[in-house]
């Protein structure tokens, strides 16, 4: 799990951090080459090297790891979403490909007899989270250009992109940040749905983590999805507590 946020880490730090969007996309295509050397057995980066032992250990594909470069590539090119469908898809390749690796070191493998409930498990988990991330990060993602919200969400309310930008709230995009508020509690609840299917006990890691998101939606609620002036945040403490209860509920 640590080289597997380490990747994470790495490939979204390339995006964040470099100032040079030509270097930046240098790097990533660096990245997908280096993963295809790695699911080759010739892996040249110390984190690389720690995936082809979780590789050779849990029988890991490497398709979700292109995945995750593509929404970089999407999040460097400062890619904009016409529809909630385009969103979605955006969260399948930088949280349901997360999710997918993690499935295997969790230790659900391929041919288990819920595979197709456990892929499922993992879209509507990784939709969610990233839905709520959406939410939670939305005015600092503005102070960086970029627009996560669906345009044509943000049209119906009367909000030109361009307004957002300025980095102030504005008392209409409170109803398009409720709207994927909702989109995203109804991910959660297939999420505990196909738990119930696949088998709470053996979902516990991926059910803890939905559990602290599911506390920022709640929190998000509650300020009426005002984080331009009511950051979101979470301390260690609190998320260790709804980690344990948690596990001990699922257990």
């Amino acid at each position: 799990m640590y080289a597997l946020y380490a990747f994470c880490r790495s490939v979204d730090d390339v995006v964040d951090c470099c100032q040079d969007p030509v270097v930046a996309r240098l790097e990533l295509d660096w990245w997908r080459a280096e993963v295809a050397r790695t699911f080759a057995g010739v892996p040249q980066h110390p984190i690389s090297r720690e995936l082809l032992w979780a590789h050779s250990r849990f029988d890991l594909d490497p398709a979700p790891f292109f995945a995750i470069l593509d929404g970089m590539t999407m999040d460097l090119e400062g890619r904009r979403f016409s529809t909630l469908a385009d969103l979605e898809l955006y969260c399948c390749k930088v949280a349901v490909a997360v999710g997918q690796v993690a499935m295997r070191i969790f230790g659900l493998e391929k041919a288990s007899l819920h595979a197709v409930e456990e892929d499922r498990f993992a879209h509507h988990l990784g939709v969610a989270l990233q839905l709520t991330n959406v939410l939670r990060d939305v005015a600092e993602d503005l102070r960086m250009g970029r627009i996560y919200l669906p345009l044509d969400m943000l049209l119906e309310a009367g909000i030109a992109p361009e307004r957002l930008l300025a980095g102030t709230w504005l008392p209409e995009l409170q109803g398009v940040l409720a709207r994927l508020a909702t989109v995203a509690t109804e991910h959660f609840q297939q999420v505990d749905r196909l738990a119930s299917t696949i088998g709470r006990r053996r979902m516990r890691p991926a059910l803890a983590m939905g559990a602290i998101y599911q506390h920022y939606l709640h929190v998000l609620q509650m300020r009426h999805f005002n984080v331009f002036e009511h950051p979101v945040t979470l301390g260690l403490l609190p998320r260790l507590w709804i980690s344990w209860k948690t596990w001990l509920r699922e257990g």
